[in-house]
């Protein structure tokens, strides 16, 4: 970096160029550079454009620079100013930013002191207020720059791909997304700035209009410059010279799906990856999982000795307090629930508290947890006189169930019955249509997603939290056509009556035209991550 305390990487001037180029803007905009540096972007949109440029720059040295190179036709269509871009104020938003942020991470954020610059009084704007406290300084000057975009503008910003695994990237992604879409999402391998400070980096062009339309995630490698200029070649899997959508004269480009292979090398994933802001979340054409669904754990009764099956327990009375209880995904064989193995929850209302083999029961278990001071939570309702201490939630299952320890397979359940489920399961409400939701959930973008982000123990075991569900990003359901949508029910239907896992495979094929990475990658990316955790300990 040339100064570690402002954060400033500079980037190369093909990548500039092909920043430049993303732009879908009328002639003659209105573009703002909030940190300008060297002027690369500058030099860009001049050279290549008939836009009016607005640059802001903290460092003296590099505003004195830049103004002295402000002569003729450039001082005419470029105005500069020097200071702290969150300060900015311009009553004229803008058509367009073009952005390389300052680097600079959280903790150091309150050494830049000396420019006038705080946590605290950044904190202070409630501009900032959906963003995460530990948000790094790149996430402010994004949010700030949306604030001054007009409606429909665009910003096309480069910055460390590292947001999509940090604690706080959830927490900007959703505050862009309350604004903004992200239509493009260009992970680029090999070195996009002038030195080599970050290897993982992600190209983002957001519009503030929350319906722009998104385009499939795509990949730009760069090479070392040779100054010359390749042809390009359609071909998605082709190198060449052209940086740019049209051709520039400095280093290499490759587009398309990212491979494994490619995105282990790039950071994005890998086993025990958050991917809450990895390649999915940043990917345009997903939709977080709130959007599609609601979770819940199952029932946890506090003393199953003396709820489950209680028959084994001393209980001898009426069935007629017992209902049935699906305590475990090993008693459901396939994707549904029809037939599954029950067990019998002793389900209490004062009603039924009055029958006499139920009152017996119900004061040995009262004795025994005071005596035994124990199970804590039952004990501490009956010494504060809850006379209804053996209440238990009627939690059934409605939507789909999904254990939350994964031995083999991976699968989404259609609760077909009304049952209670135990603590075992999370339990799924739909928010969208039941059959497309089964579908988004039984396939291999959502599988990969929760074999990475799982906790694995002994024995290959892995264990998923209510958040690890909440976290998820499923490929999104409004981009998906008719057509579509008519054969993944199709084969909903057809993997609920057979439990033939090859339906998810069919499943998967379909939303590959959507997903972040194709099908086949994404399944081999799946297996691969699975084996792994298999492995341990056998």
């Amino acid at each position: 970096m040339e100064n570690a305390d402002l954060g400033q990487v500079f980037t190369k001037r093909a990548v500039a160029d092909y920043m430049v180029e993303l732009f879908t803007l009328p002639a003659a905009s209105r573009i703002l550079d909030p940190c300008f540096g060297q002027g690369v972007f500058i030099e860009s949109l001049y050279e290549k454009t008939s836009h009016t440029i607005v640059g802001v720059e903290l460092d003296e040295r590099l505003y004195g620079r830049l103004e002295q190179r402000c002569t003729g036709e450039l001082a005419h269509r470029c105005t500069v100013f020097r200071g702290d871009f969150l300060k900015f104020q311009d009553e004229e938003r803008f058509d367009g930013i073009l952005m390389n942020p300052p680097y600079i991470r959280q903790e150091k954020i309150d050494e830049l002191s000396i420019y006038g610059i705080n946590k605290v009084d950044i904190r202070k704007d409630a501009l900032y207020s959906n963003l995460p406290s530990n948000a790094n300084m790149y996430m402010y000057f994004v949010i700030k720059g949306i604030s001054l975009l007009r409606p429909g503008g665009e910003m096309v910003v480069i910055f460390p791909g590292t947001w999509q695994r940090s604690a706080s990237g959830e927490g900007f992604l959703q505050a862009l997304r309350q604004q903004c879409n992200i239509v493009r999402t260009i992970t680029v391998l090999g070195p996009a700035f002038e030195t080599d400070a970050l290897v993982d980096v992600v190209i983002l062009k957001l519009v503030k209009d929350k319906k722009a339309a998104c385009m499939p995630p795509e990949r730009l490698r760069i090479g070392a410059d040779d100054g010359g200029t390749r042809g390009a070649s359609k071909d998605d899997e082709s190198e060449c010279g052209a940086l740019t959508p049209g051709r520039v004269k400095r280093g290499e480009i490759k587009r398309g799906a990212l491979t494994p292979d490619e995105i282990k090398r790039s950071g994005i994933s890998g086993a025990g990856a958050n991917l809450a802001g990895g390649v999915f979340s940043a990917a345009p054409g997903m939709m977080p999982f709130s959007q599609a669904a609601a979770v819940r754990r199952g029932l946890t009764t506090g003393n199953n000795a003396m709820f489950v099956n209680p028959q084994k327990h001393g209980y001898n009375g009426s069935r007629t307090v017992l209902t049935p209880l699906i305590s475990s995904p090993k008693s459901i064989r396939g994707y549904t629930t029809d037939g599954c193995k029950t067990d019998d929850l002793l389900l209490i209302d004062e009603k039924r508290r009055q029958i006499p083999e139920v009152a017996a029961y119900l004061k040995y278990w009262r004795e025994k947890i005071i005596g035994e001071k124990k199970p804590k939570t039952l004990y501490e309702r009956i010494i504060s006189g809850d006379e209804r201490w053996y209440r238990q939630s009627e939690i059934r299952a409605e939507g789909l169930l999904f254990g939350y320890i994964v031995r083999n397979e991976m699968k989404f359940i259609d609760a077909l019955s009304p049952y209670i489920v135990r603590d075992n399961f999370y339990i799924i409400r739909p928010l969208i249509d039941p059959d497309l939701l089964f579908a988004l959930l039984n396939n291999y973008y959502t599988y990969y997603q929760l074999e990475c982000r799982g906790k694995h123990y002994g024995a290959g075991v892995l264990k998923l939290q209510k958040y690890d569900l909440e976290s998820l990003y499923l490929i999104d359901a409004a981009r998906i056509t008719a057509q579509d949508k008519e054969m993944l029910i199709n084969y909903v239907n057809l993997l609920r009556d057979t439990a033939d896992v090859s339906y998810v495979d069919r499943i998967t094929q379909v939303l590959g035209s959507y997903g972040p990475v194709d099908a086949e990658n994404v399944k081999e990316m799946y297996e691969n991550a699975k084996r792994k955790r298999l492995e341990v300990n056998v």
